[in-house]
């Protein structure tokens, strides 16, 4: 029967002094059974022999120690000095914007002015220049005859037009026509009433005559009646409207005549009444005057 041995009796190998300090890494032996130290103590097991082996460990323990220790505290030291340095920073910037603004607010307003006064000039120097060619224009313009109408707008009105001529492409025509003065009658317009553009026809102007002639119209006599009414007051007075245009309206014209009576002035007549026959008008203007013996 084999003799068994224990784990415990086996004798550690020899120590061999020429292996304590042999490196790891760069050793052709390293690995191999057959070399003088294998098997052999690494380092020599004396007290002597710990304190050398942990020398380089002890101090990069405390490295390492200081590191961990002193990373957050200089971390928290620099994001102290970061956020004042933060806040210091937003502060300059908030001032350097605010200036900022009231420059560019200024500048906008600076601008705004001068495009105003320049935008005023510009429209100075065009009005000016478009004057000069409207007067060097108008100096060459006339009317044509002017021709009343037929018919009479109300009693001593009519309305007149005329052509403009002597127009060139260059005039606005319608702006020369409104600046045109015109004598009609003897008597001097500044402006039409108003002008109309009719294409190929030209431009024509219009003026509404007072005291025209063909459209006078005057009372032949007054006649006293009764009164309006019993107790009312009033008398009633008659005239009949004297020659007028053929061509206007009688009725217009007879509401629009004024008169004068008894001391009192009336624009027109309170109704007017046609009392002729056919073709043959005769329009009566009618009043109600206050006296004291109705």
């Amino acid at each position: 029967m084999p003799t068994t041995r224990s784990i415990c009796s086996v004798p550690p190998p020899p120590y061999n002094a020429s292996c304590e300090r042999q490196p790891l890494f760069g050793n052709p032996n390293y690995g191999s059974t057959n070399t003088p130290c294998s098997g052999a103590f690494e380092s020599d097991p004396s007290p002597s022999s710990y304190s050398k082996r942990w020398r380089l460990p002890l101090k990069t323990t405390l490295f390492i120690t200081l590191v961990f220790i002193g990373a957050p505290f200089c971390a928290l030291l620099g994001g102290l000095a970061y956020r004042s340095m933060y806040k210091d920073a937003v502060a300059r910037w908030a001032n350097d914007v605010g200036r900022l603004k009231q420059l560019a607010i200024t500048y906008r307003e600076q601008a705004m002015e001068w495009h105003e006064r320049l935008t005023h000039f510009e429209e100075e120097v065009k009005e000016k220049i478009e004057q000069e060619r409207r007067e060097r224009g108008q100096a060459r313009l006339y009317w044509g005859d002017f021709i009343g109408s037929t018919q009479c707008t109300s009693s001593g009105r009519r309305k007149y037009h005329a052509r403009l001529l002597n127009l060139t492409p260059s005039l606005f025509a319608i702006e020369a026509c409104k600046s045109m003065p015109a004598k009609i009658n003897g008597m001097t317009y500044d402006t039409p009433m108003y002008c109309e553009d009719k294409g190929r026809e030209g431009v024509f102007g219009y003026w509404m005559i007072e005291n025209d002639n063909m459209c006078s119209t005057y009372w032949d006599y007054v006649v006293r009646k009764d009164c309006s009414a019993p107790g009312s007051g009033e008398r009633r007075y008659e005239a009949k409207l004297g020659d007028f245009h053929k061509g206007g309206d009688p009725e217009v014209l007879c509401l629009s005549t004024p008169i004068t009576f008894h001391g009192q002035f009336f624009a027109r007549p309170l109704a007017c009444t046609d009392r002729g026959r056919g073709d043959n008008p005769q329009y009566w203007g009618i009043w109600n005057v206050p006296v004291g013996d109705c």
